[in-house]
Order: structure tokens, then sequence, then C-alpha cells
């Protein structure tokens, strides 16, 4: 009986080893392709990674990059949701949808994503401009639902970036 135990451990943490290996592997070669514009084939790579190993946050990430390279926003948005499903400790996931969703008009659904992130912030930099995207929607949202009673047409919004750089 202790022995078949052994051998079923044994056997779990080969698994566990081998699928790590496996998920890196991919991975390594999904950032090879990235880094050559070769965007299709770092997904297909990146997907292998996920595929062995479910929780690869980078592996999540990267590919939501790809798809925004390749003008796929709403795959990438998926994988931003399971790059911060995977690791919903890590601001720059949020960061990255929210700014994605800010591109797409999609104001009520960058809203939370922004305030997720400005928990995580860590820089007075970043609590600044996590802060000044909250504000510019929160305004924007306040004025088109009073524009919508007078059926003003809505004014598109824009963040604009601070001018001074983050910390390092």
């Amino acid at each position: 009986m202790g022995k078949g135990i052994w051998s079923f451990f044994a056997l779990f943490f080969l698994t566990l080893c081998l699928t790590g290996c496996m998920a890196k592997r991919a991975y390594n070669q999904g950032v090879k392709w990235s880094e050559q514009g070769q965007y299709g084939k770092a997904i297909i790579s990146y997907r292998k990674a996920t595929q062995a190993r479910s929780n690869f946050y980078s592996a999540h990430f990267n590919t939501a990059k790809c798809y925004e390279k390749l003008s796929l926003q709403e795959k990438a948005l998926a994988s931003y949701e399971q790059a911060v499903h995977a690791a919903p400790e890590k601001l720059e996931g949020y960061w990255n949808m929210a700014l994605l969703l800010e591109e797409l008009e999609r104001w009520e659904e960058a809203l939370p994503i922004w305030q997720q992130a400005l928990v995580l912030c860590q820089t007075d930099w970043d609590l600044r401009q996590a802060r000044r995207h909250i504000d510019t929607i929160q305004t924007y949202l306040a004025v088109s639902k009073e524009s919508q009673g007078k059926k003003e047409t809505e004014v598109p919004i824009s963040v604009e970036p601070l001018t001074e750089t983050p910390e390092e």
C-alpha cells in the first residue's frame, strides 16, 4: 500500500514537471515569434503554453498583446480576462484591458476595470494616471447621460497622457 502511494506521487510530480517544461518551451517560442513580428505564430505558441498550464499569466497577457497587434480586439479582451483571472494581483493585465476598452469606447466596462487597477497601483504616477482615467470616464458618462435627455450628440473623449515620466 505504501509503495503504491509513493509511485502515485512520483508520477504526479513528474507529470507536473513535464507539463511546466512544455509550457515554458512553448512560451519561449512565442516570445521569439513575437519579437520577429510573427504574431499569428506567436499566438499558437502562447496557446500551447496555456493549454499545458492554464494559469500561465504571461502567456495569456502576451497572447492579448499579439491579438492587439493583429487588430483583433475582442480576442485580445478575452485573453486579458484570462490573464487577470490567472493573476488577479497583477496591475498590467487590468491596465491594458481598461485601455483597450477605452479604445473601443466601452466606457461602462472600462470604469470598473480602472477601479480595480487603482487598487493595485503602487506608484504615485500609476495612481494619478488611473484616477485621471476614472475621473474622465465618470465625467463623460455623466455628460452623456445628461445629453441623452436633451438629444444632443455625444462628444468623443480622450485621456491625454501625463507629460511627466513614471518614477523609476
